[in-house]
C-alpha cells in the first residue's frame, strides 16, 4: 500500500509536540531518591497514568533513549531534536522537579498485605514441578515463592494498588521490605534440581505479642530466683533442630 504525500503530512502533523508541552508545563519530571536515583516523565495528555521510567540520569540525558521509551510505552512518535535542544528542555523540567523518597512504612505494609492475601488464596502443600511459577508453596512453617511469580500474579496484577506502580518499586526496595519481614532468598533442592526461592515464616505479617508479666528493676532481677529473669528452656520455646535442608 502506497502512502500519499498528504497522508505523510497528516502523520507528521499529528505528532505530539514534546517541546511545547514542556514549555507549557504539561510534562512533569519526578526524581525517586533510590540508589541510584530514578526518573519519570509524566505527560497526562499523551500517556495518561503511565509514566516514562528512566533508570538513571544517563538515560534521562539521552533524547534518543527518551524518544524510544516514549514510543514503546505510549505508542507515539516524537519529533527528533538535537541533544542541546533536549538539554535546554531538561533545565525547564528541573525547575519544577518533584523529588520522592523511597517507599515508606505504609507502602511496605501494603506489599506485605498483598503477599499475605496471595498466600491465603493460592498457597498449597501439594508440590509439583511447575507450581512455583505461579503460586506459593508451604512446608514446615514457611512459605516458599518465586519473586517473579509474586510480582506477576499479585503485586502488579490488575486490580492491585501497585498495578501502575511497578516503576516505583525497584527490586532493591522489594528485597528490603521482604527482608524486614523475615524473608530470605535461599537455594533449595526440589526433586533433584536446586532453585532459588524466597522463604518467609508463616507468621510474617502478624503483630508482635506484647511482653507478658511484670517488668523487674535491675536490682530485683539480680535477686530473682532462677527462672524468673525471662529465661525459658529451649524446649518450651519450641525450638526445632536438624531441620532438613531440602524439600
Amino acid at each position: 500500500m502506497t502512502i500519499t504525500p498528504s497522508q505523510i503530512q497528516k502523520l507528521l502533523s499529528g505528532k505530539p509536540d514534546l517541546a511545547d508541552a514542556i514549555q507549557n508545563q504539561e510534562v512533569q519530571l519526578r526524581r525517586y531518591n533510590s540508589d541510584p536515583p530514578r526518573y519519570e516523565l509524566h505527560w497526562p495528555q499523551v500517556g495518561k497514568d503511565i509514566p516514562i521510567s528512566l533508570d538513571n540520569v544517563k538515560e534521562l540525558w539521552s533524547f534518543a533513549t527518551v524518544q524510544r521509551t516514549i514510543f514503546d510505552k505510549w505508542k507515539v512518535v516524537i519529533e527528533d531534536m538535537k541533544p542541546r535542544e533536549w538539554h535546554d528542555l531538561l533545565t525547564i523540567l528541573i525547575d519544577s522537579l518533584e523529588e520522592i523518597d523511597a517507599p515508606g512504612a505504609s507502602t511496605a505494609a501494603s506489599v506485605l498485605d498483598t503477599l499475605e492475601h496471595w498466600i491465603e488464596r493460592f498457597s498449597s502443600i501439594v508440590w509439583s514441578a511447575g507450581d512455583l511459577n505461579h503460586k506459593p508453596l508451604y512446608r514446615d512453617g514457611y512459605y516458599y515463592f518465586k519473586l517473579a511469580a509474586f510480582e506477576t500474579h499479585a503485586l502488579y496484577a490488575q486490580g492491585s494498588r501497585f498495578y501502575y506502580q511497578r516503576h516505583q518499586m525497584p527490586r532493591s526496595k522489594l528485597y528490603e521490605i521482604l527482608g524486614n519481614a523475615g524473608a530470605k532468598s535461599v537455594l533449595k533442592k526440589f526433586k533433584g534440581s536446586t532453585i532459588r526461592v524466597w522463604q518467609i515464616p508463616e507468621d510474617f505479617n502478624k503483630p508482635t505479642e506484647p511482653p507478658q508479666g511484670e517488668l523487674l528493676s535491675k536490682e530485683e532481677e539480680d535477686d530473682a530466683p532462677k527462672g524468673e529473669k525471662g529465661e525459658t528452656p529451649e524446649e518450651e520455646l519450641g525450638v526445632v533442630s536438624d531441620v532438613p535442608e531440602g524439600f
